[in-house]
């Protein structure tokens, strides 16, 4: 019995062991691979931008040297977990894109928040926020996804207050 329990703690000690050198050498490629996401989607959510400086949480966006909108990174809590998104607006407040980083929503329901279809190059459900200032995001004036009133509730509620709140701070 002596040894068997030995057996089996050298076997867990290798593969802790193992674990723990896999996730050491994996981690910075993870977090490295995951910026590079992230430029990426800056440049889908404000098109109109050349330069992006990130100033604490949010970035400020600049064409010819001049800044000419905003992007906040934020998440709010969806029906399966939080939603990570980033979202643009102009120096006015009007939306100018919106990219959803990860989502863990069910899918074939609130996972439709960053469906694109088919010919498509960016999800219907976002698209319907560009141009649109935030007084405007409300149930009424946009299209909700049937069966997943919780997702689409937590885009239109999240983005609202995140950039309200954003703009309140700006104007101090």
């Amino acid at each position: 019995m002596i040894r068997l329990g030995i057996i089996l703690m050298l076997v867990c000690l290798v593969s802790s062991t193992i674990l723990s050198f896999t996730y050491k050498k994996t981690n910075p490629l993870i977090l490295l691979q995951k910026e590079k996401e992230e430029k990426e989607a800056l440049k889908i959510v404000f098109k109109e931008g050349e330069e992006f400086k990130k100033i604490n949480d949010y970035y400020v966006v600049y064409k010819n040297k001049n800044p000419i909108g905003y992007i906040l990174k934020f998440s709010t809590q969806g029906y399966s977990g939080p939603i990570e998104m980033l979202v643009g607006f102009d120096q006015k407040g009007f939306i100018q894109g919106i990219n959803i980083l990860e989502q863990r929503e069910t899918p074939g329901l609130g996972a439709k928040i960053s469906e694109i279809k088919y010919g498509e190059k960016e999800p219907w459900f976002l698209r319907q926020f560009k141009g649109k200032k935030t007084t405007d995001l409300n149930l009424a004036n946009l299209n909700t996804i049937t069966g997943a009133t919780i997702s689409s509730r937590a885009v239109i509620e999240g983005i609202k207050n995140k950039v309200e709140e954003f703009l309140k701070n700006q104007q101090r």
